[in-house]
């Protein structure tokens, strides 16, 4: 009885699934379906990273600039000469003031409609479009407006690419 008990092939591990049984049917459905799930989960990470590169893209080729008017100048008479300004500036291929009614509509998400009366300071802007070859630098787009005497803030987009 000691020798039974003993016995090495006693001891011995049995196969990891039974060899003949109905769950292998199931193993075989959960691994296609865990299969398809990846696959999924791959193309929607391609798919976010071609939407994050094309954000990005247009991001780096372009710039915004808040006008500040003060003085007699009419804010739309200040983007217009900012406007003027930046596209004697090397490095930039357009630059064009947004009318009153464009930047309400950018502003409309936030404030809604009821909230845009005729006395809120919208802010005039002016969009950058840079040379994608040789693009001017902010400190360039912000030194050629103190120059003419304009006061403006520039934004390169720095911060979100």
């Amino acid at each position: 009885m000691s020798e039974a008990m003993f016995d090495p092939a006693r001891w011995r591990p049995g196969p990891l699934l039974p060899r003949r049984d109905a769950r292998d049917g199931a193993l075989i459905f959960v691994v296609g379906v865990l299969c398809f799930l990846a696959c999924l989960t791959a193309i929607g990470a391609l798919a976010a990273d071609r939407a994050a590169r094309g954000w990005t893209s247009q991001l780096s080729d372009s710039a915004t600039v808040v006008i500040q008017p003060h003085g007699a100048e009419t804010p739309d008479a200040a983007a217009a000469r900012a406007a003027e300004v930046l596209a004697g500036v090397k490095g930039v291929s357009e630059a064009r003031a947004l009318e009153k009614e464009k930047a309400e509509a950018l502003l409309e998400p936030w404030l809604g409609r009821e909230a845009l009366i005729d006395d809120l300071p919208v802010p005039r802007l002016v969009t950058v479009e840079l040379d994608a070859k040789a693009p001017a630098k902010a400190a360039d787009l912000d030194r050629a407006l103190k120059a003419a005497g304009v006061d403006a803030k520039v934004d390169d987009h720095s911060v979100w690419i």
